[in-house]
């Protein structure tokens, strides 16, 4: 049987998927059973998931038919399906108009978003600060048109959403206290308002205070909150507009992760090695140290997908899932509750996509 393994965290989630075909879910961590390694459970409703995507304490799969299911907290209106109800142990189909198939799906904190066929963004959930680009209107309960047209991809942290733009521009909505929309300021904005100076971009990704985007031709951008050297640009100075970060190559993968004062780092892909920067504490950067990284290192690590979470890490090698960094809230589903792990550990195969949350499990 192909499986479809799943992780989710009260406070963090992850999502492991071993085969877009697949009726079985495997999860970790207090979220519904408290377990610390993989445990699996059937789940029916999702047949051909082309897509994955996890947020603090919810789980969204893209179907190769244009649905979208959740699972997970409601109580913000995420799951989509018209209350704030929970679905802790099965996946929900999100309630959109009929006729509408998804192509692309994104979150950020207790919120969710897409976008259809045709190019156009919609939005759910609790709309922080305008996150979903709608003025003053809170827990929306179904996905409602957003502001936003010829959109590809969407991604987000705490309090803001990053748009992809057909045109390789980037666009946003959301908190901005440290930049983290990149319009050169500080306001926090319900429109859509524009990143400086990006184009052709070709990825994006999104921590609680920072983003980062990632070129056409390899080259990797930050921008917002920098208290740990999270952008790369050998300071601790935040950014309102995007920065150009100077790597050993040209990158094929970024993601961007933290959620807390005390974190914030961002892992990229060269030449398939893993570079990290930023908050290391934890050791979540990979390369076996706990000293915060104000540039990009090299690991010597190689992987064909990495993520950003909160204080670790997860990648993909060979269809093998590995975690480094903190287990705390157990984390890295790897059996241990609390600890650190500077070298990455085994957890779980096969597998073919992950997310993870930028928010932490953390625990007394």
């Amino acid at each position: 049987m192909s499986h479809l393994r799943l992780a989710l965290l009260t406070l963090g989630a992850t999502v492991v998927l071993s085969s877009p075909a697949g009726a079985q879910v495997e999860h970790w961590g207090s979220f519904a059973t408290g377990k610390n390694t993989p445990f699996a459970m059937a789940v029916p409703g999702l047949e051909e998931v082309t897509a994955i995507d996890a947020s603090n304490a919810s789980a969204y799969f893209l179907e190769r038919d244009g649905s979208e299911w959740a699972m997970g907290n409601g109580e913000d209106g995420e799951l989509g399906v018209g209350s704030l109800a929970n679905s802790l142990t099965s996946p929900v189909q999100v309630q959109f108009p009929v006729g509408v198939e998804i192509r692309s799906i994104g979150e950020a904190e207790g919120e969710a978003a897409a976008i259809d066929s045709t190019g156009q963004a919609w939005g759910w959930g609790s709309n922080v600060d305008g996150s979903l680009c709608i003025k003053g209107e809170k827990k929306i309960t179904t996905p409602v048109k957003l502001p936003i047209t010829g959109v590809k991809a969407v991604q987000g942290g705490e309090g803001h959403l990053l748009w992809l733009l057909d045109d390789g521009e980037v666009e946003g909505c959301g908190r901005n206290s440290d930049g983290e929309l990149g319009d050169g300021d500080t306001k926090a904005s319900s429109s859509p308002v524009r990143a400086l100076g990006l184009e052709h971009v070709v990825e994006i990704s999104a921590g609680q205070k920072s983003s980062c985007a990632l070129g056409e031709g390899g080259e990797v951008f930050t921008w917002g909150g920098n208290a740990n050297g999270q952008l790369g640009d050998g300071t601790t100075t935040n950014s309102d507009v995007p920065v150009h970060v100077s790597l050993p190559g040209s990158a094929s993968e970024v993601s961007c992760g933290g959620n807390l004062a005390s974190n914030g780092h961002t892992l990229a892909l060269v030449g398939g090695e893993l570079v990290g920067w930023g908050a290391d504490q934890y050791g979540q950067v990979g390369d076996e140290g706990s000293a915060n990284k104000l540039s990009p290192v090299r690991t010597g690590r190689h992987f064909e997908r990495v993520v950003a979470s909160g204080r670790s890490s997860l990648g993909i090698s060979e269809g093998i899932v590995f975690g480094w960094g903190s287990a705390d809230g157990d984390a890295l589903g790897n059996g241990h509750a609390r600890g650190t792990f500077l070298e990455p550990l085994s957890i779980t195969s096969p597998a073919t996509m992950i997310s993870a949350t930028a928010e932490d499990a953390v625990s007394g």
